[in-house]
């Protein structure tokens, strides 16, 4: 076995030579490939001015051999090219927006002296310049909503009076277009359990400035005091009232009563509150169903309700 290798070295000696010329020859023959490098942009007061919109990098077609080309992954991966604004800036008048523009040209010989790893390649820009929109940041102070957040207490206590919030004013910085697309600032989904002696509880707010890079908040949460005060239950019967887009239409509902289960504050008068409550059932004359669902209306916004009985209603037509 030895000896039919040692027949054969010759065989692979002569390959490998003609592999390497090969490779030689079609690294060093010229080619053409495309590539980009990183912009990022300096000398900008962001405190004064919100970028809108801006070039990301700058695409280039570079003429060199196969060695640069292999050069480039390791050279150029990780460079940027930086432009400075501030002379710019200072030139502009700022109203409105402003849009800067900066000739991809200006910076050719940065290109052929630093970035390419041979000097003989040959740079050509896919684009004859680099952008920038700016606007002068304004302000815009918005009251944040209580929105999706539930609250939950013990049997036995509820919440008492009005919750407090801190800060009471949240500010958005951006531009002036960006700003009129935001009408409102509110809390996330969040189920929140109450302590018995009440207390303060973080809610995060929705980031609907996320949306706008431009945007910048000046918190993104609140905090809620949540006082609290002891409920006692109440028990109140209440005639069901039927609600129907056929308006001709006379119905027999059974039970025509149900009794509904309330929390109430103790520094509520009971009274004050009965007269409030309404028992309703919807009929939809599309649908099939004879069991109607008892919704309670009208309520305080204090008073919890704890059950309804029964939860629906039967009905029949009376002719």
């Amino acid at each position: 076995m030895r000896s039919k290798l040692h027949q054969y070295r010759p065989f692979f000696v002569i390959l490998v030579i003609m592999t390497i010329v090969w490779f030689v020859m079609e690294m060093t023959s010229s080619r053409t490939y495309k590539t980009s490098v990183a912009v990022t942009f300096t000398g900008i007061d962001t405190a004064r001015y919100a970028i809108l919109d801006k070039s990301q990098e700058l695409p280039l077609t570079v003429e060199s051999d196969g060695f640069t080309a292999l050069i480039h992954n390791w050279t150029w991966r990780d460079k940027k090219l930086e432009i400075n604004l501030s002379d710019l800036l200072k030139a502009k008048q700022p109203s409105g927006e402003i849009h800067l523009s900066v000739a991809a040209e200006n910076y050719k010989e940065l290109f052929q002296n630093n970035f390419s790893p041979i000097k003989s390649s040959v740079i050509t820009f896919d684009e004859d310049s680099l952008s920038v929109t700016l606007s002068e940041r304004m302000c815009k102070a918005f009251v944040p909503e209580i929105r999706n957040v539930t609250f939950t207490f013990s049997d036995g206590f509820g919440i008492s009076g009005t919750p407090m919030m801190s800060p009471d004013t949240v500010y958005l910085y951006g531009s002036e277009r960006s700003l009129t697309a935001i009408d409102a600032i509110y809390t996330r989904a969040d189920t929140v359990k109450v302590a018995d002696s009440g207390g303060f509880y973080k809610l995060s707010l929705f980031p609907v400035w996320n949306e706008y890079p431009d945007l910048r908040v000046s918190q993104t949460a609140l905090t809620l005091q949540v006082p609290v005060e002891p409920y006692f239950e109440d028990r109140q019967t209440l005639k069901v009232q039927f609600i129907s887009d056929d308006t001709e239409m006379r119905v027999k509902l059974y039970p025509e009563n149900v009794v509904v289960t309330t929390w109430v504050p103790q520094s509520a008068t009971l009274n004050g509150n009965k007269s409030d409550i309404h028992a309703v059932v919807r009929h939809d004359k599309e649908s099939p169903e004879k069991a109607l669902a008892v919704t309670i209306t009208d309520f305080p916004k204090n008073i919890r309700i704890k059950s309804v009985e029964p939860d629906h209603v039967q009905y029949v037509i009376i002719k």
